[in-house]
Parts: structure tokens; C-alpha cells; sequence
């Protein structure tokens, strides 16, 4: 009799098994649903703008939708909280904060690229400084006089954003602290328009339309090279500012715990998507994303890098 309800169980849990694998969608057969990719920052920000632009490629490449939601707040925690919550199917996806290891080095949360698995990387955008175009400031040594000497001059920068490792770079640089501006997001150009302060920190996508128009002049810009949409624009690692921290870089995440054939299947596809389409790059690059895809591994030791330097730099300076 007891070896009679023994089997019975057996069978029973034999069964729940097999249900459970039958729900269960294999590697080969994904995706068979569309992908919602979150982006946490506001629509319309950088961080929104060229997540789109990819994410209208993968599509086709993927052959579902590849579908964008924002969740924002926090400095990009809440989204990215969000998306490490969800179920690891690979039908959740985060475009990483770009100011995830600043702000995990300073403590504002405590997120790490190792609560995700990493799918890829997929582009810079590049900040740079700017002031009025009326402003007296004519290059970068008139810049560092000004933060050096006048207490009043007032720096603008978004400090949820990595426009902050641009003001701690340039602290580290002269050795002093500057009257900083915490400025909103939607509403940073405003601010130095309106002269409510005297420079900006910001990408160059969203100073670019104020600089063509007159508007602004940019001083410098934190690159590798100098830009082809501002080729007299000098970067300031030629001037002798040369701060990793302050060249942000994007990529993709999952929840931890998607199976590796699936991160391994979308940073495939992404990977084609940056080799085998020039309209997606030259979008990109309209907007000033310098597009740079890494592959799964590629990405993951660039990011713990970047992690690895953030950690330094702020425990050096306390």
C-alpha cells in the first residue's frame, strides 16, 4: 500500500513537471510575444532618444515589436529596479542609466551591473560645456578662472545625469569646488538662456540645436576626438582634462537570471543591427550618439570599468 501511494506521487509531481516545461518557452522559440524595453528617464531626454532609435531596428530584426516604456525617478533606479523585478524571459529589457556607476559610488542607490544580466553596449554621448554665446567666456582657461576666482559664477548642471562626473572632474582638476546649480532636466538650455546660470553641463545632443543657432558657444566637449558636428570645438582631454568618468556609455540589460542563449540571441541581433544598418548609425549620429556596439562580455568589463572608476575617484576625494 505505501509503495502503491509512493508511486502515486511520483506520478503526481511527474505531471506538475511536465505542465510546467509545456508553459515554458525554450530558447528556440523566442521571441514569440513583443519586448518592452524600459527606459528610465523622461520621453524626449537622451536617454529616451536613442533607445527609440534602436529599438525601431531590433524590431525588424527580432521580428516582434520591440516596444519602449518610461519609468522614471530616482536618478534611473525606479525603472531599473523595475525591470530587475520582472520575470528573467527575456521580454523585459532596461537601456542602462548612463550614470549608474557615479551614482552607485556616491551611494544614491545601490544598484550594481551584476543584479542584471548584461546584454550589450550600444553607444556615448558625449557632454560638453557651454556658455551664452554673449557671455565675456571665450575658451576653457576663461572658464577655470571664472570657477577658480568668482564664487558667484553659477554652474548648471542636471546632477541626476552624468553631468555630475563632469563638475567632480573638473573639481579634481583645480583643486576647489564650484557654486554649483542642480538644474531640471527639461529645462537645463532654459536656464543658461534665460542667464539664470552662467555655464552648462550638458550632452551635446541637447546643447547641439543651441549651439547651431547662435544661441550658445561650447567651450569643450568631453570626447576621445574632436566631433564632426563641431570640428573647432577642441575636447578637453587635448587641454589636459582627462577624466574617464565623464564620457557616458549605454547598453542594454535583462533581469538576472535570463538564459544565456536569449542574451546571447538579442546581442547577436544587435550586433547587426549597428553592422548592417547605416540609416540606424547615421540616426544615431544626427543626434550626436557615437555608436559603439560591445558584445555581451565586451560590455560587461567595460561597465564593471567604469565601475571600478567611479569607486576610486570618489574614495579619493572622500
Amino acid at each position: 500500500m505505501k509503495i502503491r501511494k509512493i508511486l502515486c506521487v511520483i506520478l503526481a509531481l511527474a505531471m506538475v513537471l511536465a505542465f510546467s516545461a509545456c508553459g515554458q518557452e525554450s530558447a528556440e522559440e523566442y521571441p514569440s510575444d513583443d519586448i518592452e524595453l524600459i527606459i528610465p528617464f523622461a520621453a524626449g531626454g537622451v536617454t529616451d532618444l536613442g533607445a527609440r532609435i534602436v529599438a525601431k531596428y531590433l524590431s525588424e530584426y527580432v521580428g516582434v515589436n520591440v516596444n519602449c516604456l518610461n519609468i522614471t525617478g530616482a536618478s534611473g533606479a525606479v525603472g531599473m529596479q523595475e525591470c530587475m523585478n520582472r520575470d528573467p524571459d527575456g521580454y523585459s529589457l532596461v537601456i542602462q542609466a548612463s550614470s549608474m556607476p557615479l551614482h552607485n559610488a556616491l551611494g544614491t542607490f545601490d544598484l550594481s551591473y551584476d543584479d542584471f544580466s548584461l546584454v550589450a553596449g550600444l553607444f556615448t554621448n558625449p557632454q560638453c560645456i557651454c556658455v551664452r554665446s554673449d557671455s565675456d567666456i571665450q575658451d576653457v582657461d576663461d572658464l577655470l578662472e571664472e570657477l577658480k576666482n568668482n564664487s558667484e559664477f553659477k554652474y548648471g548642471a542636471f546632477t541626476n545625469s552624468i553631468a555630475l562626473g563632469v563638475v567632480l572632474a573638473l573639481e579634481d582638476y583645480m583643486g576647489s569646488q564650484v557654486h554649483l546649480v542642480d538644474v531640471d532636466e527639461s529645462s537645463k538650455t532654459t536656464e543658461l538662456l534665460a542667464g539664470r546660470v552662467d555655464c552648462l553641463s550638458d550632452f551635446v545632443s541637447s546643447a547641439l540645436p543651441y549651439i547651431e543657432s547662435g544661441d550658445f558657444r561650447c567651450l569643450g566637449v568631453f570626447s576621445e576626438e574632436r566631433l564632426e558636428e563641431l570640428p573647432d570645438v577642441p575636447t578637453f582631454k587635448e587641454l589636459g582634462i582627462d577624466y574617464a568618468l565623464t564620457i557616458p556609455y549605454f547598453g542594454i540589460m535583462a533581469p538576472k537570471g535570463t538564459d544565456p542563449e536569449i542574451i546571447s540571441y538579442l546581442s547577436d541581433k544587435l550586433g547587426e543591427c549597428f553592422a548592417n544598418e547605416p540609416e540606424m548609425v547615421e540616426e544615431l549620429a544626427e543626434l550626436s550618439y557615437l555608436a559603439d556596439y560591445k558584445p555581451t562580455e565586451e560590455y560587461y568589463e567595460t561597465l564593471k570599468s567604469s565601475f571600478d572608476d567611479f569607486e576610486t575617484f570618489v574614495a579619493a576625494r572622500g
